[in-house]
């Protein structure tokens, strides 16, 4: 039997001192060589304005959507709106819901076993749009993020 040090320094990576993609792809700021001129005053032309803090947020699925999907019971004569993967405060997500979509309180619920909320009706697409309003479209930003090479 090996001891298992030598098995382990055997079957190591070695360690670089820098990244391999350093290597590969140079800064850009450092391959620039034009200056702006010093007369020429830039002002900004947008204004940021400061995100109202959440006490909530939603996980994206593997596709990067978000988890909001469609129940039909009863013949589909009962449809509901779901909600998932919901971290923090569902109470303050549920009264949000409620205030920019004009639902009624009583037709949204939280579901104490899977945490998720459930609102009564096809409102799918309107609390995806509401969503998207709120933290922006994670699927454009995944797919902006891929490279093909």
């Amino acid at each position: 039997m090996l001891p298992s040090i030598l098995l382990r320094s055997a079957f190591a990576r070695p360690v670089l001192s820098t990244p391999i993609t350093a290597s590969l792809f140079p800064s850009i700021r450092f391959s620039s060589t034009a200056t702006a001129p010093a007369s020429v005053a830039t002002t900004p032309t947008t204004t940021t304005v400061p995100l109202k803090r959440r006490e909530y947020s939603i996980g994206l699925t593997t596709s990067n959507q978000y988890p909001v999907y469609l129940r039909y019971k009863g013949g589909r004569q009962h449809q509901n709106t779901i909600i998932r993967k919901i971290e923090g405060d569902r109470r303050a997500l549920r009264n949000d819901l409620s205030r920019e979509l004009s639902l009624p309180l009583e037709d949204i619920k939280i579901n104490p076993r899977s945490q998720a909320i459930l609102v009564k009706g096809k409102h799918s697409n309107e609390v995806k749009a509401w969503l998207v309003s709120i933290f922006g479209d994670k699927s454009l930003a995944a797919k902006k993020a891929t490279v093909v090479v």
